[in-house]
């Protein structure tokens, strides 16, 4: 089955949207393999619930593409390469597994030391992308209340909290920024903190918008074309959680992993990431070492 690399779609982001897919199926342990064999690198992933995919590939609850929420199954699949299979595991389980890796297959040379070593990274920004798009899955504060274990060749995965850093953290009121869609009003919910810059910091120094959907982060910083400049002491994020009943009503430009926010709504937010870049260390409310955005 050929469809077209997405060649906007990183690695660690289609491998996120199938792990979506598996928790939104009740899936509460996944492992994820990446091996080298030159050009015949895989992906394998395993989850510990069925997922319903039709031989055409899709999946009841599709969605299309352009969106925050992710790409289908199969799709999110086809972005990893160009070969996919599923099959049905032991005790319900379902396993995944994509040959022909578009990221292997742009090599002229498919063998070597330079693939193995590309593959090697590639099997890193997975794991850290995975520690970071999930962590409120991983440390069981998500809605469905039990943490999601997750492994990647064996190796289990951290959380990486964005808003866990060493040193002090501080944070203004939590904000409920209601807006009406399709004749109904919905909330964004954004907490703003300004944290310390950290070694180890998993969102590399970067402030803005932490945009969470169904507890999945989607977006790692930026100020979403607010014409917001970033805090010159301390790092200023907002987690910013998405109703999933509105997430059409937000735009996403996949190229640059970053969600457009209504104009109902967008003027509120602009005005909190103004306030929390310009307010001083002494007139916030310490949280202490471990803020946390969820």
């Amino acid at each position: 089955m050929a469809r077209p690399h997405l060649s906007h779609y990183p690695v660690e982001s289609a491998v996120a949207d199938v792990v979506q897919r598996c928790i939104e199926a009740g899936a509460e342990h996944i492992d994820v393999a990446i091996e080298f064999a030159g050009a015949a690198s895989w992906i394998r992933i395993a989850a510990g619930a069925p997922l319903d995919v039709d031989p055409h590939g899709h999946v009841p609850d599709a969605r299309p593409p352009a969106t925050a929420a992710g790409l289908d199954v199969m799709n999110a699949c086809l972005a990893l390469g160009a070969l996919v299979s599923f099959a049905p595991g032991d005790s319900g389980t379902t396993v995944v597994h994509v040959e022909r890796l578009h990221e292997v297959l742009a090599y002229k040379r498919q063998e070597g030391r330079v693939i193995e070593a590309m593959v090697a990274r590639l099997r890193s920004r997975v794991v850290d992308g995975l520690g970071l798009a999930f962590h409120r899955a991983l440390a069981g504060v998500h809605s469905r209340g039990r943490p999601v274990a997750m492994t990647v060749n064996a190796e289990p995965v951290a959380a990486r909290d964005p808003f866990a850093l060493e040193g002090t953290a501080l944070t203004l009121r939590r904000r409920e920024l209601p807006f009406v869609v399709d004749g109904r009003v919905e909330a964004v919910l954004a907490p703003p903190h300004v944290l310390t810059a950290a070694a180890g910091d998993p969102a590399a120094g970067r402030q803005g918008f932490f945009v969470y959907l169904q507890d999945r982060l989607v977006q790692a910083g930026g100020w979403s074309r607010l014409s917001v400049a970033d805090r010159g002491e301390g790092l200023a994020r907002i987690a910013v959680d998405l109703p999933a009943r509105a997430v059409h009503s937000f735009a996403w430009e996949a190229a640059a992993r970053r969600v457009l926010f209504p104009i109902t709504v967008a003027p509120a937010l602009r005005a909190l990431a103004f306030e929390a870049v310009t307010a001083p260390w002494s007139g916030l409310r310490r949280l202490g070492p471990a803020a946390t955005g969820s």
